[in-house]
């Protein structure tokens, strides 16, 4: 018989069975953050350094086995429409678990403070970069909001003047602000007003940074106000400020300062940032800034990749197919207010042409090979990038200074204008866009149709554009569909009627 032996308390070798893991428990500890996301958690106090570095809010730390949720999701904080519930009036009371919560110290003042930010944090961001993600909207400006009181200012204007706009619908703004929204619309100005001031008072002790991101969110501000000499001079004033900066940088060797200590994002990005700005409103204003001679910002976009004057052969993603079309765009000719026949000779026309050819070519190879595997964003960004190199290659071989003179020199376009129309509408049928009544600034979409209708002599393009201007409910930027369909009936009334455009 043989004798019994000690079984050992730990865990079997594995001979070949399958991989036994050792047992340990769930650890306790940590911000409720970090629980929810599953990472390991610093456990700073009062809020942990993983939560505040990804630009995230620390939620505090719970103790006890009783505790409840923390807050509520945002979605359920903002309540769109006519109904605009407090923030404290939420299925969950926060009031029953307080006790067992160490809550981080909160930046806002107030209750109208948080509910502004909590927008723009749900619903803002994605309708500013709806495309493509954005590590700026995402992270950086959320980041700064915890320390730079000026964005913060700015973000929370920003967000309640956004949540006012999609609950009163675009037909209250073109009709005039009631009383009701008025309240809103002061606070948001009161906020802006505060961001304002506080890089006002004292600008030197400002970092250049942090300004020129405040810049960004005014520029948004104003644009969805509808104030585009506003929009223009904000912009005009960040393009100084990279000049500025620019300048200062070829003299310093470490390329740090002027910005802040903490770096939130680097001017060649802050740049890159303002030339897609400078781009929003093309067909609105005469560009004075990024003309015929080299600007500051032209050469950070230069040196934003290793081979920067050419078109590459093919994309490999559409973030790539963006930057290459921005390239493009910036490196062309474009009409000014001081046009020229001898400066239109003498510029790159010829070149931007090449450049034009070979990125529709490449666009088409990315589109050839992964066409199949295209959601309806990237189908929606396919078809924002057909459009805009149509609309480019139209203005680059056109005689510019003919079509000073006389409008009829688009009207050999006829089937560019078609094919823009089946782009956009097209664009208009995708669900994404259908979900947004307003949607960010990087969707030119009202603009084209009034270029159809104003551009093609055949009027029925024309009407069929005012159509679908009047059928859509959306702001892009300065753009209202509804006035934007208004003004081009009115001039296409007018050019029916024998008096021109």
């Amino acid at each position: 018989m043989i004798p019994e032996r000690d079984v050992p308390k730990g865990p079997a070798l594995r001979k070949g069975g399958p991989r036994v893991r050792t047992y340990k428990p769930h650890v306790t500890s940590g911000c409720r953050t970090c629980k929810i996301r599953r990472v390991k958690c610093d456990e700073g106090k009062p809020s942990c350094k993983r939560c505040l570095g990804t630009g995230r809010i620390c939620d505090g730390y719970l103790y006890g086995s009783n505790a409840k949720p923390p807050f509520p999701k945002t979605d359920e904080l903002i309540a769109l429409g006519s109904s605009r519930r407090p923030l404290s009036q939420t299925n969950t009371s926060q009031s029953a678990y307080s006790s067992n919560i160490i809550l981080p110290p909160s930046p806002f003042s107030n209750e109208q403070e948080h509910r502004g930010f909590a927008f723009f944090r749900r619903y803002t961001c994605s309708r500013l970069a709806p495309n493509f993600r954005s590590r700026f909207w995402e992270q950086i400006v959320l980041q700064a909001c915890h320390h730079e009181p000026a964005i913060r200012h700015a973000v929370v204007a920003l967000g309640s003047l956004h949540e006012q706009t999609m609950c009163r619908g675009l037909s209250h703004e073109v009709q005039g602000t009631t009383s009701s929204n008025h309240a809103t619309d002061t606070f948001a100005l009161q906020q802006y007003t505060k961001a304002l001031r506080i890089l006002a008072i004292a600008p030197e002790k400002t970092f250049g940074d942090v300004t020129l991101m405040a810049c960004i969110l005014f520029v948004y501000f104003e644009s969805l106000r509808g104030d585009h000499a506003a929009t223009v001079s904000h912009l005009n004033s960040g393009i100084r400020i990279i000049a500025e900066l620019h300048k200062i940088f070829t003299s310093i060797a470490d390329g740090r300062h002027p910005l802040s200590n903490t770096l939130y994002i680097s001017l060649r990005e802050l740049a890159l940032l303002f030339i897609r700005l400078d781009a929003l409103d093309i067909e609105l204003r005469a560009l004075d800034t990024f003309q015929q001679e080299e600007t500051p910002t032209r050469g950070l976009l230069h040196c934003s990749t290793a081979n920067s004057g050419e078109v590459p052969h093919t994309f490999h993603t559409l973030e790539e197919a963006r930057t290459a079309l921005e390239k493009i765009r910036i490196d062309s000719p474009q009409p000014t207010k001081a046009f020229t026949p001898e400066l239109y000779a003498q510029s790159t026309h010829s070149r931007t042409i090449t450049k034009i050819r070979q990125y529709t070519k490449a666009l088409e190879h990315f589109i050839g090979f992964n066409g199949n595997r295209l959601d309806k964003r990237e189908q929606r960004v396919i078809h924002e990038l057909r459009l805009y190199i149509i609309i480019a290659s139209m203005a680059v071989t056109a005689d510019l200074a003919e079509a000073l003179k006389d409008e009829c020199v688009w009207y050999q376009w006829e089937a560019k204008c078609e094919e823009i129309m089946e782009h956009a509408e097209t664009i208009l049928r995708l669900p994404e866009l259908k979900k947004q009544p307003l949607s960010g600034l990087d969707d030119g979409i009202i603009w084209k149709f009034g270029f159809v209708a104003v551009k093609c002599w055949d009027t029925r393009m024309g009407h069929r554009a005012i159509g679908l201007l009047k059928k859509i409910e959306r702001k892009e930027g300065v753009w209202n569909s509804f006035i934007a369909a208004d003004v081009v009936e009115i001039l296409l009334k007018r050019e029916e009627d024998g008096g021109g455009l």
